[in-house]
């Protein structure tokens, strides 16, 4: 089973990559069809932007996975 995790964008690189972090790492992923902004949350799935999320929604499903939001 895969999972997509809720991260919070730190830096847009250029139209294609965004650096976001995870349990504290920092990660560059790809989007594809996807733009989001600083501050967004997205949905990774195998180094890829698969969704941007409302905060509301990044923190809820955070919460159901009980996962550290730092």
């Amino acid at each position: 089973m895969c999972f997509a995790i809720p991260v919070k964008v730190l830096e847009v690189i250029n139209d294609n990559q965004v650096r976001v972090n995870y349990k504290g790492f920092d990660y560059t992923v790809i989007t594809v069809d996807e733009k989001p902004k600083v501050g967004d949350y997205v949905l990774v799935h195998g180094g890829y932007v698969i969704k941007i999320l409302s905060q509301d929604q990044g923190l809820s499903i955070l919460k159901l996975f009980d996962i550290n939001t730092i």
